[in-house]
């Protein structure tokens, strides 16, 4: 059941990915029911587990999952609410990353990876290529009003 619930969390991340990404080039938006959508199948995932375990048959998560994965999900939701509150990331980029932490347990739940340093790496992958492309661009700044001339 674990593999299968897995299996289904990466395809649904597929299309989901397609679906933000389609819509992100097409209007510059990620829309509130695609975000929904997301979270809904994200807790039918953690339901399908929840009641495997609640059964205990065959291979089963423990218990103790299920709170790593609420404190994954709740540093990811703390971490996007303060960067948009802070004005550092749009709404909809907070709304995603968010909605992906609620995700990102379900993808691998055998990770032995703590919840808050799986949040701060998933952080740091999303900060890495926008952390790149400004040190870029106030190079060619620096380059072009006070090095050429």
């Amino acid at each position: 059941m674990i593999e299968t619930v897995r299996l289904a969390a990466w395809a649904a991340f597929g299309v989901l990915f397609g679906v933000f990404a389609w819509t992100d080039l097409r209007v510059k938006k990620i829309r509130n029911g695609a975000i929904l959508a997301g979270l809904a199948t994200a807790f039918a995932g953690y339901a399908a587990l929840g009641f495997w375990t609640w059964r205990a048959e065959g291979r089963f998560l423990t218990w103790p999952f299920y709170g790593a994965a609420f404190s994954h999900a709740a540093a990811a939701w703390a971490a996007g609410l303060a960067l948009w509150f802070l004005r550092l990331w749009p709404a909809g980029d907070a709304k995603l990353f968010m909605m992906l932490g609620a995700f990102f347990p379900l993808l691998d739940p055998q990770t032995p990876m703590p919840p808050w340093r799986a949040a701060l790496s998933t952080l740091m992958i999303c900060f890495i290529p926008a952390a790149l492309a400004i040190v870029a661009s106030a190079f060619v700044c620096v380059w072009r009003t006070r090095v050429s001339h």
